[in-house]
């Protein structure tokens, strides 16, 4: 078993419970791979798997590994695109669902305070008795929990009103850290300048300094109204410029998705097989906005009236065809969706979805798409359901995901699938932008681009404050800055 002995597999036995415990092969599987780009063969196996079931249990399991300098590597849900949960080095795989409890909702101050292994799901649906929500809404709701969140700086579908990063949300965070002690930052306060924002150090850390076991988190009320809205576009600065103008003018919309060509044809065939007919999307559409407004009905109703006028203006048609809207919605939003009975043959039924998750100056998206267009060419690859690009707090700092549909049997198409998003995530540097930004690096492809994306200063700095808080480099090791 690797730098796990039989002593302290005993060990981990005693902390944990026999049934929390495995090094099964059988058990182990499950944990060897993610959605990360990668051939079928590949596997990482942990020598063990533990889950644990309160923060105690969490911090003398990484006791245990620290006095032995043993890998530790946290598990949320395992949905992850960058390897950032795989054992790369053997070791403790720490599976955190078990830590699924929701501790206290304040209601008075609109706070939650959860475990970290609950599902993003699970959270809200215990908050909706209470009338109140967390907008933190990733499709992968169902399986991402909130310590996942917190670590790789997700994404959800509301960040255009609510935050697009998880500083908009954590207000206090628990962690034990890589020497087994338990400490908490930050409070129910939202706001404070004194001492150093430590609670933001571990949004976006991707468990190399320590295992996130507990978060409050700001919420919000129930919206009373929603209403969603689809405009196509002749071209990407179309749309894009649209957007500017809906922000500009002082409105408040809930969501804005772009959503490229590629990426709608798959909601339109959707529409297409569900209802026998197509829909009636103007030839030339080379991009679809997807716009949300909510809150009291007559307020959202008048902004949204404004927003179509504004799009109207700037040549956009407005989808007519609302059963097509409400699949386009269903599959961002409630995923309750007829994905499996979609006959469409870029289905994942048989490809692998590979991707990457990029952000750059807002005048660089074009630049970025027709980019994401003549690599899928060059390198052979087919488009999948891809290219959006999400809206952060009333402001335009799109996250642009680009997409493609790969056979993860064939080592060679795998391979021009990592060049497709090494190329990517290069020229996104060249545009002064970013190689993620919500997803994390993890070991993924394109961790060799760090230290192009930042100079020598800043990853000698990052690098110190890991050894600084892990000098034993057990938390996650491998993952996040370059070896």
């Amino acid at each position: 078993m690797g730098g796990v002995n039989k002593k302290i597999f005993e060990t981990l036995k005693s902390i944990v419970g026999p049934e929390n415990i495995s090094c099964d092969k059988v058990d182990l599987i499950p944990y060897s791979r993610d959605w990360s780009l990668m051939d079928a063969s590949t596997m990482f196996m942990p020598d063990v798997v533990v889950r644990p079931r309160t923060t105690s249990e969490v911090a003398e399991v990484v006791r245990l590994a620290s006095e032995g300098s043993i890998p530790v590597v946290p598990w949320g849900g395992g949905t992850g695109l960058s390897g950032g949960a795989l054992a790369f080095r053997g070791g403790i795989t720490v599976d955190m669902k078990g830590l699924n409890r929701i501790v206290e909702i304040d209601e008075e101050n609109l706070t939650v305070t959860t475990q970290a292994g609950i599902t993003v799901q699970k959270l809200n649906e215990g908050l909706k008795k209470y009338g109140l929500w967390w907008p933190h809404d990733p499709e992968s709701k169902s399986a991402s929990t909130v310590g996942a969140a917190i670590a790789c700086d997700n994404i959800g579908t509301f960040g255009t009103k609510y935050g697009g990063s998880l500083v908009d949300y954590l207000l206090r965070v628990e962690v034990v850290l890589p020497t087994g002690e338990i400490l908490k930052f930050g409070s129910k306060a939202p706001g404070s300048a004194s001492g150093y924002p430590l609670h933001w150090l571990f949004i976006g850390s991707e468990g190399t300094l320590g295992i996130v076991t507990g978060a409050t988190l700001r919420v919000y009320r129930v919206p009373q109204h929603r209403h969603v809205s689809i405009i196509t576009f002749g071209s990407f600065e179309s749309a894009i410029n649209a957007g500017l103008e809906i922000i500009e003018a002082g409105l408040d919309p809930e969501s804005i998705h772009i959503v490229a060509k590629e990426g709608f044809l798959y909601y339109t065939r959707l529409y297409e097989v569900k209802f026998n007919k197509a829909a009636r999307i103007p030839e030339e559409t080379e991009a679809a906005m997807a716009i949300s407004f909510a809150g009291w009905k007559e307020v959202s109703t008048f902004q949204e009236n404004i927003a179509l006028r504004i799009c109207s203006e700037a040549d956009g048609t407005v989808v007519e065809e609302q059963e097509l809207v409400n699949i386009f919605w269903t599959e961002k939003h409630t995923l309750s969706y007829d994905a499996g009975e979609n006959p469409w043959p870029l289905s994942q039924r048989e490809d692998k979805y590979a991707g990457i998750d990029l952000c750059v100056p807002v005048s660089k998206v074009p630049s970025m798409y027709k980019t994401y267009q003549k690599l899928l060419k060059k390198y052979d690859l087919k488009p999948a359901t891809g290219c959006f690009m999400y809206c952060k707090r009333l402001k335009f700092a799109p996250n642009c995901i680009f997409t493609t549909n790969v056979n993860d049997k064939d080592p060679k198409e795998v391979e021009r699938a990592r060049k497709f998003i090494h190329e990517l995530a290069k020229h996104a540097i060249e545009c002064d932008g970013t190689i993620s930004s919500s997803r994390g690096v993890g070991m993924a492809v394109t961790r060799s681009l760090t230290t192009v994306e930042h100079t020598p200063t800043a990853i000698e700095l990052m690098k110190k404050l890991k050894r600084t808080l892990d000098p034993k480099n057990i938390m996650n090791p491998g993952k996040k800055l370059p070896d």
